[in-house]
């Protein structure tokens, strides 16, 4: 039984140390590393098999794990800045704004990343561009990733991408230059940057590993700090040779120094990302202002999803954890400070406790209202479940004696609960107070915000009225001024058209003229042509008398030769002057004709032009008239949405001071009431005060009534009567004696006093003589007399 009990434990224990390396697991899950060291495995691998032809897809299929990278990463960033902007209760710590800025700085470098894909996935499939252009954006983010890094590194920020981007400058100009062929050095060379930040990072591993070691070594570290180191230098040793091996056979291969396939160079890397995604498990960070989640991936998960906790046995919760360890020390802490107190000391070192636990909540800034309103009703409630005033044990007095003793301890358990409900009160409204004051203060930001952006959108509107309104002057200006260029065109075309006109009836009249010149040559010349006839009419109609004699004869046939030739070069002549004249009246006839097509050609060209440049200045003018009519209507929309923002402004601003002023009106009634509490518990610690005073008299004098008791028990076995040399200062005040005559016996006890102790008197025997008592004496001889300390303190017990 005893084995199967030890076997069964066992058992246990190991199913126990499972199920918690599973929830370390899983609470150490980094889902945001996980994401991206996925997609850059199914990339890479895709990758490697497209370029060795393996499958011929597109580019743009290849890509797909990035797509899906980038999509989640711009989802999740829109979806927290639309909760960030509906939620402003989440701003009130410090850690939201880093988160909520590391996120915007993570969107932008995604988005030049992605740039970055889509340009280099474009270059692929369509070879359109340089790679030195696709490179732009990688070097950007390269650029800014330098300030990035360091502002990471100051508000305690993940900056690994930052990292890797800004020590790789210099090489991603290498690879663009390299693959334009700018430069044409081998691709080992090429790789130079990497080289250096590969010895860099065995430089570490070296590091890591001999620290591993040393801690292995040192007897006074712990196991877990062994483990770590040991973890962390071999996972640094798995990232870096793989990645090492990778890009020497890639360099090889570029320089076509290898004969493997690109998927079988990529196996050390896909190795280096499969150890990566592996310790993703167990980093913890990533920003809780993805997806709007504001918490660690794994606790938005189990909330989502309840059945994890159920059927997968997974659960945990920091914040219950936190408030159970401190609710836990607070108690003990409480318990422990109540058993080593005393009565009084207890009550005041718990106030002095709980008042600045409630100043730093109330100043703390990364704490809400509900959770300040939470551990405060804590703090007063363990306040109130001390005990301040242990009971006085007052056996030895009477019992009327105890009957004050109780009514003052009654009296101050009253005062003290009344005192701890005034303080709770106080604390709540303290912290009503600053909850109000944040939202009035918020609601004052809220409005000077509003103010402003009322003036920026005032200024603005007023900025484009005053340029609509520029517009429409310039664009007036330049419709008149087309309106004047048409008028003075119309104007030049009417002149040039009459021009034109008198032009066109002047060569009409020449031609006219010069048909009536052709005509009159043609006259002319038929009247010599008549003549001519009408010479050879009547020559040949003469009769021919030829002289008879041989001289006469030849001189007459020689005059008929002279004016056959005259009259043949008569002719001629004529005909030369007719053909010369009817040569120059045709070629001017054809040159006028020339002319005249000419300019009717010039002016139909002119004409032509003169139309176009109305048409177009028409056209212009059109669309001037059209322009102003949409910038009017423009102005008009702008005018109607700034009276509609400056009403709604106004509203709001109407809104948010009434809501200011009921803050404050509360704000001072809550002043007003803590100012009548703070009164009430002065009161109430005054009184508390004095019944602890009032208590500690009642100490005070049931111990010096024991003394008293224990004197006059004791008195039986001595003389009561004391001599003057034995005593040397009073019974009662303790007044040292300086003379003899300062010393008075009480007649009753006999003990010495001195003169104020012993200035009772009280009448005694059968003649009723007077004898000097001491203040107890009297108090027991006289039953009719107060006791002394009813009007006077009791004095301390020697």
């Amino acid at each position: 039984m005893n084995q199967n009990r030890s076997i069964g434990k066992k058992i246990e224990n190991k199913t126990k140390q499972s199920k918690m390396n599973c929830q370390k697991l899983f609470q150490d899950f980094n889902s945001s590393k996980f994401v991206v060291y996925t997609s850059l495995l199914i990339f890479s691998i895709l990758f490697a098999l497209r370029l060795d032809q393996t499958i011929m897809i597109s580019w743009w299929l290849i890509f797909t794990p990035l797509w899906i990278w980038k999509f989640l990463v711009i989802f999740g960033a829109l979806i927290g800045i639309i909760v960030w902007i509906f939620n402003p209760e989440y701003r009130l710590s410090e850690s939201s704004y880093t988160h909520f800025k590391s996120m915007l700085i993570s969107l932008s470098l995604q988005l030049l990343l992605l740039m970055f894909e889509l340009l280099v996935c474009d270059k692929l499939e369509s070879d359109r561009h340089f790679w030195t252009l696709t490179f732009i954006p990688l070097i950007s983010i390269s650029l800014l990733s330098v300030a990035v890094s360091i502002w990471s590194l100051k508000n305690e920020r993940d900056f690994e991408l930052e990292l890797f981007c800004s020590v790789n400058i210099l090489q991603f100009i290498f690879i663009a230059l390299r693959l334009d062929r700018f430069i044409i050095w081998s691709w080992v060379v090429v790789f130079v940057p990497l080289w250096i930040l590969l010895c860099l990072a065995i430089i570490g591993v070296l590091y890591a590993l001999i620290f591993a070691v040393i801690l292995f070594h040192t007897p006074e570290v712990s196991l877990e700090q062994r483990k770590a180191s040991f973890y962390t230098a071999i996972a640094y040793i798995l990232i870096v040779l793989p990645l090492l091996i990778f890009f020497v056979l890639l360099s090889s291969k570029l320089d076509s120094k290898e004969f493997l396939d690109y998927f079988s160079i990529c196996i050390p890397l896909y190795f280096t990302l499969s150890i990566l995604i592996c310790m993703s498990f167990s980093s913890k960070g990533g920003n809780l202002w993805w997806f709007g989640m504001r918490k660690d991936f794994c606790s938005f998960l189990l909330i989502l999803c309840p059945c994890l906790r159920e059927y997968a046995n997974i659960s945990y919760n920091l914040e219950s954890s936190k408030t159970e360890d401190s609710s836990s020390s607070s108690s003990s802490s409480s318990s422990s400070s109540s058993s080593s107190s005393t009565a009084t000391d207890s009550s005041s070192s718990s106030r002095q406790q709980q008042q600045p636990a409630t100043k730093s909540y109330l100043h703390s800034p990364s704490v809400s209202p509900s959770s300040i309103v939470d551990k405060s009703i804590i703090n007063v409630q363990t306040i109130q479940n001390q005990s301040p005033i242990p009971s006085i044990n007052s056996s030895s007095v009477g019992g009327n004696n105890n009957r004050k003793n109780t009514m003052a301890c009654e009296m101050c358990n009253n005062y003290e609960i009344q005192l701890q409900d005034i303080q709770y009160r106080e604390a709540v409204l303290n912290l009503k107070i600053v909850q109000y004051e944040k939202i009035q203060k918020q609601l004052k930001d809220d409005l000077k915000k509003e103010q402003t952006f009322r003036t920026e959108l005032e200024e603005k509107y007023i900025d484009e009225t005053k340029c609509f309104e520029n517009n429409i002057k310039e664009l007036s200006t330049q419709v008149d001024y087309g309106r004047q260029n048409v008028e003075k065109m119309i104007i030049k075309f009417n002149k040039m058209e009459k021009r034109a006109n008198d032009l066109v009836a002047d060569l009409i009249g020449q031609i006219e003229l010069l048909k009536k010149e052709i005509q009159r040559l043609a006259m002319d010349n038929e009247k010599l042509l008549g003549r001519h006839l009408k010479k050879s009419q009547e020559l040949s109609s003469e009769s021919i008398s030829l002289p008879e004699d041989q001289e006469s004869l030849q001189f007459y046939c020689l005059q008929l030769r002279e004016n056959l030739i005259q009259a043949i070069y008569n002719r001629e002549h004529l005909e030369e002057t007719l053909r010369s004249e009817n040569m120059f009246l045709k070629e001017q006839l054809i040159g006028e004709q020339q002319s005249r097509e000419n300019i009717e050609e010039n002016f139909s060209h002119e004409n032509e032009i003169l139309s176009a440049k109305v048409q177009k200045f028409e056209s212009e003018l059109m669309e001037k008239r059209k322009q102003n009519d949409e910038l009017q209507v423009e102005l008009d929309l702008l005018k109607n949405n700034f009276n509609d923002l400056s009403l709604q402004s106004s509203n709001r601003i109407r809104k948010l001071e009434e809501k200011v002023n009921e803050l404050t009106a509360i704000k001072t009634k809550s002043e007003t009431d803590l100012a009548t509490l703070r009164a009430k518990v002065q009161s109430l610690q005054i009184d508390l005060d004095n019944s602890e005073q009032v208590q500690r008299d009642f100490v005070k004098l049931s111990q010096s009534l024991q003394v008293q008791l224990e004197k006059i028990r004791q008195s039986d076995t001595e003389v009561r009567w004391q001599h003057e040399d034995d005593i040397s200062e009073c019974n009662g005040c303790k007044k040292s004696f300086h003379s003899r005559k300062e010393k008075i016996n009480c007649s009753h006890c006999g003990r010495i006093f001195c003169q104020e102790c012993c200035s009772k008197s009280i009448r005694s025997g059968p003649k009723m003589r007077t004898f000097k008592v001491c203040q107890v004496c009297h108090t027991l001889l006289d039953n009719q007399t107060a006791c002394w300390f009813v009007n006077e303190a009791p004095q301390s017990p020697t």
